[in-house]
């Protein structure tokens, strides 16, 4: 089963591992938040936390010091379908990612959506002109003061885009 590990100074340690062991499913797309060494990643694993029961892929945080935490959840429920790619502010207070199930109103496509660890909330990234709905996106990425993110969308946004897929 594929791990995810840090190495520093101080050696390799491994981050895709919670208060019950070893992950008991493959964790992978790490990214790190230079200034607190946070690390996110995508698991499939269902015992990182206590009550991951969703049965999907989710994204978590692990903080050196902390336990582990899940990011793709609403409130204390898990999404119901599989969270991946995910970005991190350079102070780790931001965390942008994919998802195909997040507890927001979106389309049936996979979504960005942004989590703020200070506020404790998952919003949408971008929502259609038209309603409150969340775009379909593609790719996400993060600036380093978490105030800016990307994603790619096939959904116009921009009055002047008349390249939408038919």
């Amino acid at each position: 089963v594929a791990d995810v590990f840090t190495v520093s100074g101080s050696g390799i340690v491994r981050v895709s591992e919670g208060p019950f062991g070893e992950a008991d499913g493959p964790s992978g797309e790490p990214a790190i938040a230079t200034a607190t060494q946070a690390v996110v990643f995508s698991s499939d694993a269902s015992n990182l936390i206590a009550d991951d029961d969703n049965g999907v892929t989710d994204v978590f945080i692990d903080v050196p010091g902390d336990d582990v935490q899940r990011l793709s959840s609403s409130g204390a429920f898990g999404f119901t379908l599989p969270s991946t790619a995910p970005a991190i502010s350079a102070n780790g207070e931001r965390v942008a990612f994919l998802t195909d199930g997040a507890n927001i109103d979106h389309p049936a496509l996979t979504t960005a959506v942004i989590a703020d660890r200070i506020e404790g909330r998952v919003d949408a990234l971008a929502t259609a002109a038209l309603s409150d709905t969340a775009v379909s996106a593609n790719g996400v990425a993060l600036s380093a003061d978490g105030a800016i993110a990307s994603f790619s969308s096939i959904t116009s946004l921009d009055a002047n885009d008349s390249n939408t897929l038919l």
